[in-house]
């Protein structure tokens, strides 16, 4: 399963009070606490939520590494 068209089904609300990376941090989260994304679907990366949301790498860097710090999910090549 490509998770990349769920996640960004709809665009981040730039005008919010809460950082970008912090509202794709929640949308991830919330696609793994409904079951959408399981512990075999890999997360789209970060070129292609960059791409998809119009973010800087480093937003989309510093979401992954609040996921992996929090041991949401596993970083690898």
């Amino acid at each position: 399963m490509d998770a990349l068209p769920a996640i960004a089904q709809a665009p981040l609300d730039e005008a919010s009070e809460l950082p970008l990376y912090r509202q794709l941090y929640q949308r991830i989260t919330q696609f793994i606490a409904s079951g959408s994304l399981d512990a075999t679907t890999p997360l789209p990366t970060e070129k292609q939520l960059c791409e998809a949301f119009g973010l800087s790498r480093a937003t989309v860097r510093r979401c992954f590494q609040d996921l992996v710090d929090e041991g949401r999910v596993v970083r690898r090549r």
